[in-house]
């Protein structure tokens, strides 16, 4: 092995090296806005979400460029979705109401709902800790965006409680056949 360029003067990373976001409320820019339609085919409001203040800020653009350099494809890290028909359409009007408390010079009265305008809002997002399987079956965790709240919410905001995958009783504990082991 060759000893890489800079080895000598680059500063030691250790235990994986990259920053983790810790589970609670962190005041957000919106990055991206635009309308979607979900699996099964319904409406939803898809927003690209980063930190815009504080320890974290621009966790998720550092965390894009990272990813970015390996591979061109990469989406952004960082989203929050919201159907917008049916039953969501009370939690729609919520999101936009704290965006409207959230910003001077956003209206819902003036607003022209198109998306595009919501980019570089901020708000108060409320991250959790989720657990999930990769796709080789393993366990991991990740934090994700699950509600949005008006700025002035963040000192009220609790870590929301870590949501946990369900053992399942056949197959291994999580679930997940191999699949050398299928037995077809």
């Amino acid at each position: 092995m060759m000893k890489p360029n800079g080895f000598d003067t680059v500063p030691a990373i250790k235990g994986g090296g990259f920053p983790q976001l810790s589970p609670g409320g962190y005041i957000c820019r919106i990055v991206e806005a635009k309308e979607q339609h979900s699996k099964s085919g319904r409406n939803m409001l898809v927003l690209g979400l980063d930190i815009a203040e504080g320890e974290y800020k621009d966790f998720y653009l550092k965390q894009f460029q990272r990813r970015h350099e390996e591979n061109p494809d990469t989406k952004w890290p960082c989203l929050y979705y919201q159907l917008t028909d049916g039953d969501s359409v009370g939690r729609l009007k919520g999101l936009l109401m704290a965006l409207e408390e959230s910003n001077e010079g956003f209206s819902l009265a003036s607003w022209d709902w198109d998306e595009k305008k919501l980019k570089k809002l901020l708000c108060c997002g409320v991250f959790r800790e989720e657990e999930y399987l990769n796709h080789e079956g393993k366990m991991r965790t990740s934090v994700k965006c699950i509600s949005i709240l008006p700025k002035a919410e963040l000192p009220n905001v609790k870590v929301p409680e870590k949501k946990t995958l369900e053992p399942q009783g056949n197959a291994n504990e999580w679930g997940y056949v191999p699949n050398e082991s299928i037995p077809f």
